[in-house]
């Protein structure tokens, strides 16, 4: 922001009379000085570079000035409201061709039930050895000691079961 202030101002007899020529009362009671001192400003034509630049945005350049900061703004902000519009309909746009594709069981969904695990084809040998007893996540921890277990963990995308029997005693 400080690289918009104005590194020149007119003389302070211009910026005065761009505002209507204010009375030295006027003046001292805007700025809380004497009139004794607002009245030295205006006979000597020196004032602090802050009352200058103070009485400066109240002239029709400085109004003009605030004008165009202010439109550029608004336009710097519209536009970027249109760019988050569209990337946020994008994102939506992914997330229900996502939701079209299944339902993936994430764990931190609100409705998440995790599956039953079932024997793939491949190990149906194994599934029939083990006296068809396939044991769940539930029944899993309740199996006697010699029953396999299986547990499932994704892993690249892919779903993988490992088998595990117990050590022997």
């Amino acid at each position: 922001m400080l690289n918009r202030f104005p590194r020149q101002f007119p003389p302070l007899a211009n910026i005065v009379a761009d505002i209507g020529n204010p009375s030295p009362a006027g003046l001292a009671k805007l700025f809380q000085v004497t009139p004794a001192t607002a009245a030295k400003w205006l006979r000597t034509g020196r004032a602090p570079r802050a009352v200058v630049a103070a009485l400066w945005w109240l002239t029709p350049a400085g109004q003009s000035t605030l004008d165009a900061e202010a439109v550029n703004f608004a336009q710097l902000h519209a536009g970027m409201n249109r760019a988050l519009t569209r990337e946020l309909a994008a994102a939506r746009s992914r997330l229900a061709q996502l939701e079209r594709l299944g339902s993936f069981g994430s764990a931190n969904a609100p409705t998440y039930l995790p599956p039953q695990l079932q024997p793939p084809d491949h190990c149906r040998s194994i599934h029939a050895r083990s006296a068809g007893h396939w044991p769940t996540t539930a029944a899993a921890s309740a199996a006697p000691a010699r029953t396999m277990t299986a547990s499932r963990t994704m892993a690249d995308g892919a779903g993988m079961i490992f088998i595990s029997a117990p050590p022997r005693s």
